[in-house]
């Protein structure tokens, strides 16, 4: 996705350069196999196309803001948006690109994998802010890359330098905003210029130099190139009204072009100057002039052109990228002698088209016009004054008569403008290029620690609780040094107790006092114990000025709270800026952790914890009589870096806890903590727990094959393995499919299907399935031919699903109240199995109790974890009721209401499951109905996955926090599933498809056989001729098997599990 900052040359708007570029990358992009791109960008004028659907216009009712030069179609500058205008317009422009992505995606089947955007400025922390947005959305693959165009660097640099018209706004603002402080906010930057790296980091010095790169423009060779034009048949069809008059009195032969808009540094007066002198040499040799500006620069640069008394010169306007080429194609030489050209596409422009090119020795075009293709006339220094704007336009004729007397265009050098330009500005090699750059960026090296959760969250081990005191004194130093390089101010917020009391160690002038600003996580009022920790062991030793402390006052808690809220929000940018949802952020939040979870003042499962998600930064405490505040978990978890600090062997079960939780839960706060960069600082006592079993949490969202998680085998995989696919299924926005198999036939048809296209699949057998598996014969009062059943398909799924070479996970389908029997027996297999071989004999087991009481379905199913996690089984549960007719279970009369859950519901199974495992799916009801029906009977809501999923994402802080399951997707729309998939689904049910797909081998078999199949002896080719061949069953199952197989390979399809 790119995100350009002017407009096309479309519906007869002038475009810029940067606007030219952007519509060139995403032409060529969507040219490349396999890539698809699609933009939008800014207009007054223009409107979205209607047979397009791969850019749209962010429509705009002002011109579009321009940093610090003037533009043909705008003189709008973004210092003249008052702060309120400009924020209004950042997140306008977010929710649009959202949305249009969010579309985007819904049509494509996939998710983004890149967004590139333009100018080192709005948009990249535009951009930075929907890569965290949309992480907090659950899509996690996006990264951000930013192209670098010089005006918003040379606005920086004005604002650097004290330029009047460029009072210091946005470069500190900019720095604050963190898109460039490191790699987390832009994942690589390219330029170009050269010159340019060094001022981009000029201004944001702490951006790894190594991702900066130079980026060499391409061109459209398929527009710019030697058109055949000439000046006697073609000239006079671009020019004015009144020029064509006097065009053919004049006698020219030959022209001359300028291409830029009418701004003091492109030095067009230079070049009517010149003209003035060459026009008296060379009296047929005309002058074209192509752009525009705001009026009075049209005014200006016409009434010179008329006082010089040029006879020869004609003002064209601003012309389509076609016009140019024709223009080019019949001049001799382009002229564009611009100071500081920021790079100079028209130059390459001008060679595609075989014409040499003058320009002046500065900016980007000394790093790539050789005197092969043209030259470069030595600057003036003078050149803004009338004096040494006329030496500089001495110097451009003198080189412009070289140029007509050596025949530059036809012999020295327009023959190698062409080929200079193929070999070394094609567009198509500079999005090949960035293309494999955004690839390898796209893999950040793993840091240091010794622990890296699939979260990003960093586990550090030190020795003791003095390891641990120096550990905190090298993450703040660090931080703060990091946060005054990058943005001139280091802001922190801090608890009281043992994690201050460690800064006591800080060694003097580590870091510079008086840019660091001080805050409280936690503060009891009227007591102020924080606030004076903080005095003796960091402020006073340091001498941080006290106006940068910022106390809590007094006060009812609520005041309190709201002024401490509106003092955070009041900071200077650079000092607290706001993250993507109006939350703000500081650089560093250092939090002890308590026995049972706690982080500041928030409590497991307490009112301040399950304020989660609202929006709040600062929150009222009142118990007992005792007020206090302290910041949410929305703020911390806001903030640049968090830094957690456990130690002794009383934290071990909740550091384990919290470690092993990728979402969080109320129970244990610390769980919750997840910012853009946290980091656990332990001792060996407190993480032996977790280290004892660490946790199997690869960072699965890096991976690009289910084949890389660490330990993937083929057969049957369980525990933390089995999880660790699912969660792969859900980073990468595919899902699994279920098919209910009853005998070994369907188990050996769908294991097939599988490794034909090498990917994996789930077996599950339901309760009637399973008996029917063991033989219908046998007494199933008590379910145990079920368990019977369910067990030997398990282990004959285990016998023979490694030959396949395919992981396969083996599940037990509806278990509903009554066949609770038929659960309790598989469960007591698993934990038998379990004390032999380490591991369950199934992967994972459903309960549907969704026909009961909501409080009753949920408390059975917490019951049942309870047992499943001691021998790491996965529990699918499911709320609301899934239609039609299942194993013998009839929902066809239930009401519609019953059909659809509720993100209240939902969430009540994630607070009740979640502080027991992790490992749960939930089925939740969005109109699911078993069996196949009419278009219309039934009416799928998978947008509600959506809400589901947004619910607690906004509690917990997290992105798509659930795993779901698709019931009855049997006979369902491929975009109603494609949805489903975007919004969670891991796992999809499929028996009604495959059963018939099944029978339909067989009676297909038996409609061509016919005549083979009425006896055993006696067919079409004589009466004595035996049938064996055709009524064996291995024939017509095998049939039945091959149409199974296809049917399998379509859901998986379906699903995008498959390469």
């Amino acid at each position: 996705f790119h995100i350009g900052t002017n407009n096309w040359q479309r519906q007869d708007e002038f475009a810029p350069g940067s606007g030219i570029l952007h519509a060139s990358m995403h032409d060529t992009f969507n040219s490349m196999p396999g890539v698809k791109c699609y933009s939008i960008y800014p207009s007054k004028v223009q409107t979205s196309p209607t047979d397009d659907h791969t850019f749209r216009v962010f429509k705009l009712d002002h011109d579009i803001p321009i940093c610090e030069s003037v533009s043909p179609n705008s003189s709008y500058r973004w210092h003249s948006m008052s702060e309120d205008q400009f924020t209004a317009y950042r997140k306008r422009l977010e929710n649009e690109i959202c949305a249009f992505m969010d579309e985007a995606e819904v049509r494509e089947g996939r998710e983004f994998d890149y967004l590139i955007s333009h100018h080192a400025f709005t948009n990249a922390m535009t951009g930075a802010q929907i890569v965290e947005r949309r992480s907090r959305e659950g899509k996690s693959k996006l990264k951000h890359f930013n192209f670098v165009h010089g005006t918003a660097l040379k606005m920086y640099i004005k604002e650097a330098e004290q330029d009047p018209e460029y009072p210091l706004r946005f470069l500190p603002l900019a720095q604050g905003h963190g898109v460039f402080n490191s790699l987390h906010g832009c994942a690589g930057v390219w330029v170009n210029s050269e010159d340019y790296i060094l001022k981009f980091l000029d201004c944001f010095g702490t951006y790894p130099k190594d991702r900066c790169v130079f980026s060499r423009i391409g061109v459209n060779q398929k527009i710019f190139c030697p058109k055949g034009t000439t000046v006697e048949k073609d000239l006079e069809k671009y020019l004015r009204p009144e020029d064509k008059a006097r065009l053919s009195g004049l006698g020219l032969k030959r022209v001359l072009t300028f291409i830029g808009k009418f701004a003091d540094w492109k030095r067009l007066d230079a070049v009517l100057y010149a003209a003035e002198l060459y026009e008296k040499t060379f009296p047929d040799l005309g002058t074209v002039v192509i752009g525009s500006g705001p009026p009075e620069a049209v005014t200006q640069y016409e009434g010179l052109a008329k006082s010089l008394g040029l006879q020869r010169i004609f003002f064209i306007g601003s012309q389509s990228q076609d016009v140019l080429a024709d223009v080019l194609s019949m001049s001799e030489v382009g002229v564009f002698p611009s100071y500081k050209e920021p790079f100079g596409m028209v130059f390459i422009e001008c060679m595609a088209c075989g014409t040499p090119a003058i320009g002046a020795k500065s900016g980007g075009p000394t790093e790539f016009l050789k005197d092969a293709q043209g030259f470069l006339i030595d600057e003036e220094d003078d050149w803004r004054v009338e004096a040494g704007a006329r030496r500089l336009g001495a110097k451009v004729s003198e080189t412009i008569t070289k140029a007509l007397k050596e025949d530059w265009k036809g012999k020295t050098k327009g023959p190698s403008c062409v080929a200079f330009v193929r070999e070394n500005y094609s567009t198509m090699a500079q999005c090949s290029t960035m293309l494999s750059e955004m690839k390898s960026w796209s893999r950040l090296p793993r840091p240091t620690c010794d622990y890296l959760l699939s979260d990003g969250r960093k586990v550090k081990i030190l020795d003791d609780e003095a390891g641990i005191a120096g550990a905190v004194c090298h993450e703040f130093i660090a931080a703060a040094n990091h946060a005054i390089a990058a943005k001139g101010a280091f802001s922190v917020a801090l608890p009281g107790g043992s994690i201050v009391a460690a800064l006591e160690k800080l060694p003097k002038g580590a870091f510079d006092p008086s840019l660091v600003h001080v805050f409280f996580v936690n503060e009891r009022i009227g007591e102020w114990k924080c606030y004076k920790g903080v005095l003796k062991s960091l402020v006073t030793p340091h001498g941080i000025p006290e106006s940068q402390v910022h106390k809590v006052t007094e006060g009812s808690p609520e005041e309190v709270a709201a002024r401490y809220e509106a003092l955070l929000r009041s900071q200077p940018p650079n000092v607290v800026t706001c993250n993507y949802a109006g939350m703000p952020s500081v650089d560093l939040v250092l939090l002890g952790t308590g026995e049972d979870g706690h982080v500041g003042s928030l409590h497991p499962n307490k009112n301040e914890i399950r304020l989660s998600g609202q929006g709040k930064a600062v929150l009222p405490i009142n118990e007992g009589g005792k007020t206090s505040i302290a910041v949410s978990v929305d703020f911390i978890r806001s903030a640049k870096c968090v830094v957690l600090s456990a130690a002794k062997a009383s934290r071990a079960p909740m550091v384990a806890r919290a470690l092993r939780s990728s979402c969080g839960a109320y129970d244990v706060p610390a769980s919750m903590v997840n910012s853009q960069n946290t980091i656990w600082l332990c001792d060996r006592d407190s993480i032996k727990d977790y280290a004892a079993k660490a946790v199997f949490d690869p960072a699965v969202a890096d991976m690009d094959s289910f084949w890389e998680i660490p330990g993937m085998k083929p057969g049957v995989i369980t525990g933390d393995l089995a999880w660790a696919l699912l969660r792969f299924a859900k980073a990468k926005g595919f899902a699994i499919p279920a098919i209910n198999c009853t005998t070994t036939s369907t188990v050996n048809a769908v294991l097939e299907a599988a490794s034909q296209i090498n990917r994996p699949v789930i077996i599950q057998f339901s309760e009637g399935g399973s008996c029917f598996f063991a033989g219908k014969s046998l007494d199933n009062k008590k379910k145990q031919a079920s368990v019977l059943g369910a067990v030997a398909g398990a282990h004959y799924v285990r016998a023979v699903a490694p030959a396949y070479g395919v992981p396969v996970l083996v599940h037990s389908d509806h278990c509903a109240k009554k066949l609770l029997p038929w659960f309790d027996g598989m469960l007591a297999f698993d934990e038998e199995f379990f004390k032999l071989h380490g591991e369950p004999l199934f992967s994972s087991h459903m309960l549907d109790l969704s026909e009961e009481p909501h409080e009753e379905n949920i408390g059975i199913c917490k019951t049942y974890l309870q047992r499943m996690v001691k021998v790491n089984l996965i529990l699918e549960m499911e709320i609301g009721i899934t239609g039609g007719v299942e194993d013998g279970v009839d929902n066809t009369g239930v009401g519609k209401d019953k059909l659809y859950s509720t993100p209240e519901d939902v969430w009540q199974v994630w607070e009740a499951l979640a502080p027991i495992s992790e490992k749960f799916l939930i089925a939740a009801a969005f109109g699911n109905v078993h069996g196949v029906y009419k278009p219309g009977n039934v009416v799928l809501q998978p947008n509600l996955l959506r809400d589901f999923q947004a619910y607690a994402g906004n509690k917990l802080g997290v992105g798509k926090p659930y795993l779901l399951v698709f019931h009855g997707g049997s006979g369902s729309e491929k975009e109603q599933i494609a949805e489903a998939r975007r919004h969670g689904v891991v796992k999809m049910n499929v028996d009604t498809d495959t059963q018939w797909a099944y029978w339909s081998g067989i009676k297909e078999f038996y409609e061509k056989n016919e005549g083979y199949l009425q006896g055993q002896i006696g067919n079409p080719q004589g009466a004595d001729k035996p049938n064996k061949n055709y009524y064996d069953p291995r024939k017509w199952n095998r049939e039945a098997e091959v149409a199974l197989v296809e049917r399998v390979k379509v859901s998986c399809a379906d699903l995008a599990n498959i390469d």
